[in-house]
């Protein structure tokens, strides 16, 4: 999770988003190995990325990363990550 904006000076997004997820614009891809990554815009003003990097662990997470993405706690605030 890194604090960035995720649109440019004109307003646009950065990685073309082709999907939503609980109304915020994502973008999901599938590595050859398997994974996958999860990439959502404008969370609390965070861009947010999850990866599993193989297949066993994307079979862990239920096929897919929604799950972890919504179960995950956001704090926009440097000082609150832990």
């Amino acid at each position: 999770m890194l604090p960035r904006r995720s649109t440019t000076g004109d307003g646009t997004v950065i990685g073309d988003p082709s999907s939503r997820i609980d109304g915020h614009p994502a973008r999901r891809t599938s590595s050859l190995d398997g994974g996958a990554s999860l990439q959502v815009y404008g969370v609390q003003g965070l861009y947010v990325e999850m990866t599993a990097h193989d297949k066993a662990t994307l079979r862990k997470l239920g096929g897919n990363l929604d799950g972890l993405f919504r179960s995950a706690t956001f704090h926009p605030e440097a000082h609150d990550w832990r």
